[in-house]
């Protein structure tokens, strides 16, 4: 028995005690070094991807490292192979870190400053006819294969001539020329941490990143500068669901479609993502297309723009998406129609405590309204906890509030929601607002951003917006990781994506006990009074109503009362405004 024990110890073991650590560094030697110490480097990265096997690592030392080797498994291409072929191509279960600088003897001591660069600009430097169509690959690759702390650069998917279909088979895969500049995923399931992706160009898919039918984990992961024609950051394939955590895509462009990010029928889950300054003709941020039911929670769009006739500035959802947001800011975005999003083709989307501001319709009007936040043709969206402000039309000289435009059929169906406008039937008509109304929503009042001209939607201690949402399905955190409801057991939450934190208002405060003497403060959402007021000081404070029924009285001058904003002070003994 015992003997049976230490040989499943050593079967057990096989995978991680046996495990080699590989070096890597611009000073070594693929000849005459083993690659197993940092003096014993290998002087390419191919080098150490050729020897290791299942359960080791490869540590990379700061420097530029370029492909020098095909794909394996090559059977078909649709043309001869050339050096635009050669990429990095992972090898499953193996772990690749860089970022050292070449004397580290843990992967925790390595420091800012050392960057290791992986680069497709393998022919004529800065010609990039020549380079390579990708700088990694990965084919069948399962969760214990990592890359951590590279960036990822110059891969240019662009075959020439760009007519036509440009192929090779790997490994018995399909591996198009023209998608993944960056990375091309293929049946994977690896994780990516600390890794920037800059500088990737593609005719097609994902300029930066392609997935297909693969499902990878990135963390801390940035996407610039990279540029494709559907997904200039990243696209998503035949059902490919990557988790993506703590990641930025900025200044990407994917022309025509989704300059951050492209989905076909494909759901990414995003946590704490921000898409900032994208460009697209439509989807300037994200592009969801063909059943793409993505999850967003803790997710920023801002001056994301669509070009041209284009829509969706922030996001664009077309043929049967399903997304679902919680805690999403959309900000100074802008496009011909629908700044924020347009929502279309049968896609319904639930958005819960977002907030839409200062976004931007520009384009001579094709109907009444061009939908600065969301326009809805065809689709249906359920809001809740949301909050509309400062949205626009703006076109040469023409400036007007314009938040949310619906036709061909479309219907919102809006709760505890903070709207733009007035509630009047030329604004939010019955047909395509179903149960609208006062009780549950508010209407044309100022949510008080503290600094929305800059970008910072967190809300003023007196905003109208706290305490007037509904806790049901409302997440437990707001944008910032802050506690929701606050404080703690709360009857409400906050409208819009950001829970205030200074104040502990309740939303409703019925008042009956009969004041003296002294100096009185009551605060909260809603107040409604049937006490006796005299010889105290009293002041009541409501952000959204304060109601004196028959039964309240006021004798002399010691009541005050404000109502709406910060700003607003009412004195009297019945302040106007107030039912009495």
């Amino acid at each position: 028995m015992k003997y049976l024990f230490l040989a499943l110890i050593l079967l057990s073991c096989y995978g991680t005690c046996l495990a080699e650590i590989y070096y890597v560094k611009q000073t070594g030697n693929d000849t005459a070094n083993d690659g197993k110490s940092w003096s014993a480097a290998f002087f390419t990265l191919q080098k150490a991807l050729e020897v290791c096997q299942y359960g080791d690592q490869i540590w990379v030392a700061e420097g530029t490292y370029k492909p020098t080797a095909y794909p394996s498994g090559i059977t078909n291409q649709s043309s001869p192979l050339t050096d635009r072929d050669k990429v990095f191509e992972m090898v499953n279960g193996v772990k690749l870190y860089g970022g050292f600088s070449g004397d580290e003897t843990s992967v925790m001591q390595r420091i800012t400053g050392h960057q290791t660069i992986l680069s497709g600009d393998i022919g004529v430097e800065n010609n990039d006819s020549d380079n390579c169509y990708h700088v990694l690959l990965s084919i069948n690759d399962d969760s214990t294969t990592s890359i951590d702390g590279f960036t990822i650069t110059k891969g240019r998917a662009q075959p020439k001539p760009s007519a036509g279909v440009h192929y090779i088979y790997a490994q018995g895969e399909f591996v198009s020329r023209s998608v993944g500049a960056g990375m091309f995923f293929i049946k994977a399931f690896i994780k990516l941490n600390d890794t920037l992706f800059s500088d990737n160009y593609a005719d097609g898919h994902g300029g930066g990143m392609a997935n297909s039918s693969s499902s990878p984990m990135l963390i801390n992961v940035t996407f610039s500068e990279n540029w494709g024609g559907m997904g200039g950051g990243m696209a998503n394939l035949h059902n490919s669901t990557p988790r993506l955590i703590h990641t930025i895509f900025i200044a990407n462009r994917g022309i025509p479609d989704g300059g951050g990010m492209f989905n076909d029928n494909s759901s990414p889950i995003l946590f704490n993502v921000v898409f900032d300054s994208n460009q697209s003709i439509v989807g300037g941020g994200i592009n969801n297309w063909g059943q793409s039911h993505c999850q967003l929670t803790n997710v920023i769009f801002r001056k994301n723009v669509v070009s041209y006739t284009g829509q969706g500035g922030g996001m664009y959802n077309g043929a049967n998406c399903n997304p679902t947001l919680k805690n999403v800011l959309f900000w100074a975005n802008s496009a011909p129609l629908g700044g924020g999003i347009t929502n279309e083709s049968i896609s319904e989307l639930s958005l819960i405590n977002v907030t839409f501001a200062e976004n931007v319709t520009g384009y001579p009007l094709r109907f009444a309204k061009s939908g600065a936040a969301i326009f809805n043709s065809g689709g249906i969206m359920k809001i809740k906890n949301g909050i509309f402000w400062g949205n626009k039309y703006v076109y040469n000289s023409v400036t007007k509030e314009d938040d949310i435009f619906l036709r061909n059929n479309s219907k919102i169906f809006a709760a505890s929601t903070l709207m733009q406008l007035p509630n009047t039937s030329a604004n939010y008509p019955s047909v395509s607002f179903p149960a609208l109304d006062s009780t549950h929503n508010i209407f044309a009042q100022n949510p008080l951003f503290i600094d929305a001209a800059n970008g910072n939607l967190r809300l003023q201690d007196c905003s109208p917006a706290i305490n007037a949402g509904d806790t049901t399905e409302a997440p437990t955190q707001d944008l910032d990781g802050n506690p929701r409801p606050y404080p703690a057991g709360a009857d409400n939450v906050d409208m819009g994506a950001y829970e205030n934190q200074t104040i502990s208002w309740p939303a409703h405060l019925n008042i009956t006990e009969p004041m003296t003497n002294g100096t009185v403060v009551k605060m909260a959402g809603k107040i409604t009074a049937t006490n006796q007021i005299e010889g105290a000081r009293v002041i009541y404070q409501a952000t959204k109503s304060i109601t004196l029924l028959p039964d309240f009285s006021a004798i002399g001058n010691g009541f005050t009362a404000f109502i709406g904003g910060c700003e607003t002070l009412i004195t009297s003994e019945t302040p106007a405004g107030i039912t009495k």
